[in-house]
């Protein structure tokens, strides 16, 4: 009772409640009344299920709403792909592969439009894709002995790769790495390379054609043994016995570059200064190209230089020389009096006056 309504709720869904005011006249009169009748709606609970969660791509999967009330409510689809329905039970959905070859999520929204309130329910769809096969040598001609170095970039996850290198060598890993393999031939040979990637959604495949040639330089040049050491000026033969070369640079080492263009030919040079010498000779055709090289040691010729404690004696005394000479290994006095020595700091008496 009283003037003022003193409020009502009703707690639960799809319920209702009718409110009755009834007025009493103070003076006697006919008491009235007012009823109004209120309601609260359904409440949806939006769910969905999914034929697939996870698969190779075209993958197509079928949608069923198991929202609640499934009918009193109105919906809006958005499947992640750029298609949308508003479709009660939507029909199946295909979802496309990754055009990359990796895994694609895609996830998919339901709503659910009540008289109160939106509601939104997700789920997701993971599509796996096929390899693509992808791979690249980093030479495609060489000479034999060619090592080959081939570049994987397949696309594509949890792939298997099996090469064939075409020359009845095959190999097979889960590796993405660079393989390398050597070709060996003795005449001009095309070899083709196939490269299989495959996963559990399929396959691909590519290869390239590798042209080797063989290598005809047989690179031979020599050295006289007695001619590895010497003093400066050193001269040197070098006897180049070479065959399948069109050219030849020799680098001396000392700064000194010559080309030559002969097989079979003796190469004069002289080192004018100390040290140890790397000379490398480069035998080069259209095809391949060798290098070897030689070592020549050049030592710088002996300064003789001494000092005598005392230049007047007397006979009998002792005199003591001090051996100051520069880049030797071994040494011979002479005394003038006749008689030697190899002693590097001697001491020597003379008996006779002079």
């Amino acid at each position: 009772t009283g003037q003022t309504f003193p409020g009502y709720t009703i707690a639960g869904e799809n319920d209702s409640v009718t409110i009755k005011l009834k007025v009493l006249s103070a003076f006697g009169c006919k008491s009235d009344s007012l009823s109004y009748q209120f309601k609260t709606p359904k409440t949806p609970s939006p769910s969905f299920t999914l034929s697939e969660t996870v698969g190779c791509g075209p993958l197509t999967v079928t949608i069923t709403n198991t929202s609640t009330y499934i009918n009193e409510f109105t919906y809006a689809w958005d499947f992640g792909n750029g298609q949308t329905s508003t479709a009660v039970q939507p029909p199946a959905v295909t979802f496309a592969p990754n055009p990359q070859s990796g895994d694609t999520t895609y996830t998919i929204t339901l709503h659910v439009f009540s008289p109160c309130d939106t509601l939104t329910f997700t789920r997701s769809v993971r599509v796996k894709s096929a390899p693509k096969a992808l791979f690249t040598p980093v030479k495609t001609i060489g000479c034999s002995p060619m090592q080959a170095v081939f570049r994987n970039h397949s696309k594509g996850l949890n792939n298997t790769y099996h090469w064939d290198f075409g020359d009845g060598t095959t190999f097979s890993t889960t590796s993405a790495d660079s393989v390398m393999h050597t070709y060996n031939v003795g005449r001009v040979d095309t070899f083709y390379v196939k490269l299989v990637a495959e996963n559990e959604c399929g396959r691909d495949s590519i290869r390239y054609a590798i042209v080797v040639s063989p290598n005809t330089v047989k690179l031979n040049f020599a050295v006289n043994g007695t001619e590895h050491f010497g003093c400066t000026p050193h001269s040197v033969a070098f006897v180049n016995n070479t065959s399948g070369a069109s050219t030849f640079q020799w680098n001396f080492g000392d700064g000194n570059i010559l080309s030559t263009t002969k097989n079979i030919d003796t190469v004069y040079h002289t080192f004018q200064s100390p040290g140890r010498y790397a000379v490398q000779i480069r035998a080069f055709n259209s095809c391949s190209d060798t290098t070897a090289t030689a070592y020549i040691t050049v030592y710088p010729k002996p300064k003789a230089a001494f000092s005598v404690d005392k230049n007047t004696a007397c006979i009998g005394d002792s005199l003591r020389f001090t051996n100051l000479s520069d880049s030797a290994t071994s040494y011979r006095w002479h005394f003038g009096d006749g008689r030697t020595s190899t002693v590097v700091n001697p001491t020597h008496r003379y008996n006779s006056p002079g």
